[in-house]
């Protein structure tokens, strides 16, 4: 008993021994690095990138962006997991090559065997080409096409998707053609579509599919996404059909996320600030005021809110004289913008790259400066505490007593303003925000 278990140990270690051996030999490693960005060409910082194999969405390789956006990782194939060794899954991989002049080859793979049948269709969803192939062994097969519908007739330049279908199972990938004659055959490059009759289907042996393996492209899904720490914040995304067949530098561009949350802009929401203030008559007493987004309009397609009050912690007389608003909009890289004379000057961001950096820009041709000095300031109010507050300082150059902070609160917008040159603290009294969040 004890040598028949002994044995059988034995030859279950054996083969697994022995398949991953082939696997070693058979397998191919790809090094991919690149670089994570927005639109701006901001390098983003500590982001996740993933790739997925699109034929088999177990494997899973990933890394997390540096200082510089820049990423690396390894990618690894192997014949017995995508190709002929353990005939486990109904593949169709990515023509190639793709995009394509002459002769295309579709390369698929089939794990029982089956009636096959492969269809091309145009961008609208039209039938092109059909061919029943019919039945084939399980294995490693591929046809290709030479650009004709079932007509004859030479389709024109664009994409195209090939469906396979195969013992109750369907897999569509995407083609781009680009509109020269070709030639279109099965497991044979140099025939045509349908074979002669009594022509025999050949099927290509282990050492011929591997000879060629390095031809059949790999296609992935690329995932990029937010961890805690990722610099700039950005919208997730997801790139499919990215095709990987030797070491490969891949550059991704993704678009920042807007910090709508810092500046809630949206008809009713309100502001109470309360200063202190002197006067002759009453001495010492405190002044309120409230400021309310009651208006918007529309410029060059673009939406802009207006303020009853100018705005909050806004020196409307150093732009222009008798404003009676102000009118400000966010763009869609998170900066808030100001429109004077149907024109957009930048006023500020939220985007923490430029975290102790000054800024200089110009308003009407007056310039004007800001800094993020931090962005994990807390305010207390007579309203509440907001932690994570982004402190902001800004001013104009040319302007004695224009310096100010102002700190902003997620979901709330301006929450505190303090003018230093007069020692004036302009403190959030009220607030009501019309987006589900509301404080009085």
């Amino acid at each position: 008993m004890f040598k028949k278990s002994l044995f059988k140990w034995l030859y279950v270690s054996c083969l697994w021994t022995l398949l991953l051996s082939v696997k070693i030999i058979f397998g191919q490693t790809f090094n991919i690095q690149g670089n994570i960005a927005t639109e701006d060409l901001t390098p983003v910082r500590y982001a996740f990138i993933t790739f997925v194999d699109q034929s088999d969405t177990t494997q899973k390789f990933s890394a997390i962006t540096d200082t510089f956006g820049s990423y690396r990782l390894s990618i690894t194939t192997a014949i017995d997991h995508h190709n002929l060794i353990l005939l486990t899954a109904f593949k169709l991989a990515q023509n190639y090559p793709n995009p394509f002049s002459f002769s295309t080859t579709i390369p698929y793979k089939l794990k029982t065997p089956s009636n096959t049948d492969v269809t091309i269709y145009d961008l609208l969803g039209r039938e092109v080409k059909k061919v029943t192939i019919g039945a084939q062994p399980a294995g490693e097969h591929y046809v290709s096409w030479d650009g004709k519908n079932d007509l004859g007739e030479i389709v024109a330049a664009g994409i195209y998707f090939y469906r396979l279908q195969a013992g109750g199972e369907t897999r569509v990938k995407k083609m781009i053609y680009s509109g020269t004659l070709a030639t279109i055959g099965i497991n044979n490059p140099e025939g045509v579509f349908s074979p002669k009759k009594n022509e025999s289907r050949k099927t290509e042996s282990l050492q011929e599919f591997t000879e060629k393996s390095t031809l059949i492209e790999d296609s992935y899904v690329v995932i990029i996404r937010n961890t805690e720490l990722t610099n700039p914040k950005i919208r997730s995304r997801e790139i499919r059909d990215v095709v990987i067949r030797n070491d490969s530098t891949l550059n991704f561009t993704v678009k920042a996320e807007i910090s709508k949350s810092y500046f809630p802009l949206q008809i009713g929401n309100e502001w109470s600030f309360q200063f202190p203030f002197w006067t002759p008559s009453s001495g010492d007493t405190f002044v309120t005021i409230d400021y309310k987004i009651d208006k918007k309009k529309e410029v060059h397609g673009k939406e802009y809110y207006g303020f009853n009050y100018g705005m909050p912690f806004f020196p409307n007389n150093l732009i222009v004289e008798d404003l009676d608003t102000v009118f400000v909009r966010q763009n869609e890289k998170g900066d808030i913008t100001l429109l004077v004379d149907d024109s957009e000057w930048l006023y500020f961001t939220f985007n923490t790259v430029l975290l102790d950096s000054l800024v200089r820009t110009n308003i009407r041709d007056v310039p004007y400066f800001f800094k993020i000095e931090s962005s994990e300031d807390t305010v207390n109010t007579q309203v509440g505490s907001f932690a994570n507050c982004y402190r902001i300082l800004s001013y104009f150059p040319a302007t004695k007593g224009t310096e100010y902070f102002i700190w902003f609160a997620s979901d709330f917008g301006p929450v505190k303003i303090y003018y230093p040159a007069f020692d004036v603290t302009y403190r959030l009294v009220k607030i009501n925000i019309q987006n589900g969040r509301r404080v009085r």
